[in-house]
């Protein structure tokens, strides 16, 4: 794993770079003429075939390698589904804020964010010896543990629970916050998220 500080200075030269690229991908979606309407948005190692697949990681399968900070390449009212699995955490609550409020203006009317975040409330699982986390360091005490799964470290930037996404949706225009089923449609057939999450559908 590659030290904070470099990743941090990786992300902080992409971040500028975003804003030239971002343009430039406006361009390339329009020109493409794309029919793909669903966008895995921090797609990591997870290139989703049938999605239109961004991330920030240059090591990274991606259709799109982007800063979701600076925005998507996307006109107002196009995406149908937005699918983001253990991202948001990565960056600070206001970029979170602002990410969330250009997802929404991507999405058509009745279209949804599927999200999928580490849970806050595990850290009470972890200590009572109910959960384990032994990544991204082997500890024996649960309070390490704790917060091995809060801050990854130095990874997240910020911890969320069903209750404090669902007012930050909300603040940023999402008519409601809604679980998920045990299937999406929209997905692909077996996709899993790790232990010790929780998914909700923010919905425009």
């Amino acid at each position: 794993m590659l030290a904070q500080h470099i990743k941090d200075i990786y992300f902080n030269i992409l971040f500028l770079l975003s804003y030239v690229l971002l343009p430039l991908y406006r361009l390339h979606y329009r020109l493409k003429k794309s029919h793909v309407r669903l966008v895995h948005a921090g797609c990591g190692a997870h290139y989703l075939d049938g999605f239109i697949n961004i991330d920030g990681n240059i090591q990274r399968k991606v259709d799109y390698l982007l800063d979701l900070r600076v925005g998507m390449p996307f006109p107002d009212n196009h995406i149908r589904l937005i699918y983001s699995s253990h991202m948001l955490e990565h960056v600070d609550i206001n970029a979170a804020v602002s990410i969330l409020a250009e997802w929404r203006r991507v999405l058509v009317p009745g279209g949804y964010v599927y999200l999928t975040l580490p849970d806050f409330k595990s850290v009470f699982d972890i200590i009572a010896g109910r959960e384990e986390q032994q990544y991204p360091r082997a500890f024996h005490s649960p309070y390490a543990q704790a917060i091995n799964h809060l801050f990854c470290d130095s990874q997240h930037r910020y911890a969320y629970c069903v209750e404090n996404i669902q007012e930050l949706a909300l603040q940023a225009g999402f008519k409601a916050v809604e679980p998920v089923a045990e299937t999406d449609a929209n997905l692909p057939a077996g996709l899993s998220e790790p232990k010790m999450s929780f998914s909700v559908k923010l919905m425009k």
